[in-house]
């Protein structure tokens, strides 16, 4: 039996493009906060071949939300990967909202896909905007900080660093 690849923020950028490739290993949960991204996604995935995809709608700062995605891989099959891609870049809302995001919902991902997880199976992607010197605002650098302590594998962009 595959195993199941669960993306947050896979409807879009680099979850989608990282969904492309894990999709032909396995099952994929997709999740993102849009049920219009989500099911583009899923229909362009269908296109290309890839028809083994759930999806969910989740707002990675509900815990009752990350809980129940986390619930839902462990019931579909084996946790492959859990690729959390979702967040937002400092231009992409206020700075409170960029942290509870990429802070809080962070940690809520990281919470509740643990104890499913097996090692190597946590990747955490995030852009490079947290180090531009044009984007240096308090929640870019406090969240940047963050983002720097990850769990196994980053992903950034288009090179992998172990941390």
């Amino acid at each position: 039996m595959s195993k199941v690849f669960v993306i947050t923020g896979g409807s879009d950028g680099m979850g989608k493009a990282i969904a492309r490739r894990l999709g032909q290993q396995g099952a994929l949960l997709l999740a993102d906060v849009s049920e219009e991204r989500l099911q583009a996604a899923i229909e362009k995935l269908a296109v290309e071949g890839i028809t083994d995809v759930s999806s969910q709608v989740v707002d990675n700062t509900k815990k009752e939300q990350v809980e129940a995605l986390a619930a839902a891989a462990a019931r579909l099959r084996e946790l492959g990967a859990i690729v959390h891609t979702a967040g937002l870049s400092p231009t992409m809302g206020s700075g409170r909202r960029i942290m509870e995001v990429n802070m809080v919902g962070t940690g809520l991902i990281l919470k509740a896909f643990l104890p499913l997880a097996v090692p190597g199976s946590v990747a955490h992607g995030s852009s490079d905007a947290g180090y531009a010197r044009r984007f240096a605002g308090a929640a870019a650098i406090t969240t940047r900080g963050f983002h720097r302590w990850k769990p196994l594998l980053v992903i950034q962009h288009s090179r992998i660093q172990v941390s």
